[in-house]
């Protein structure tokens, strides 16, 4: 994130607020990286399933086999599984580099 990124302001609950700023002295970032980390997250994470059937859809133009069903449900939990798994591997890169953004600042300094 970069300073000319444009600014948007927001109002939040005072305990939301305060939650997010525990969060993020937590992970070693600002208020503002946090957030835009978890919102980026949700976001990835709505445009993976957007892109998946859901297994109800499937199992309707299929047919009401239950054994049908039953794979298509299984196959969705793991898929959703999949998503929270990728979604958390984003998060941690995100916040190695911005750790390493912050190492390399301070030796700038």
């Amino acid at each position: 994130m970069k300073r000319t990124d444009p600014q948007f302001k927001i109002r939040l609950p005072e305990d939301l607020k305060d939650r997010l700023e525990a969060l993020a002295a937590k992970e070693q970032r600002s208020v503002s990286a946090e957030i835009v980390a978890r919102l980026q997250r949700t976001l990835d994470e709505d445009d993976a399933r957007a892109g998946a059937p859901r297994p109800e859809d499937v199992a309707a133009l299929l047919g009401d086999d239950e054994g049908v069903r039953g794979a298509l449900e299984e196959m969705g939990t793991l898929a959703r599984r999949m998503e929270a798994m990728t979604a958390l591997l984003r998060s941690k890169a995100s916040e190695q580099v911005l750790k390493d953004e912050k190492k390399a600042a301070k030796k700038r300094r």
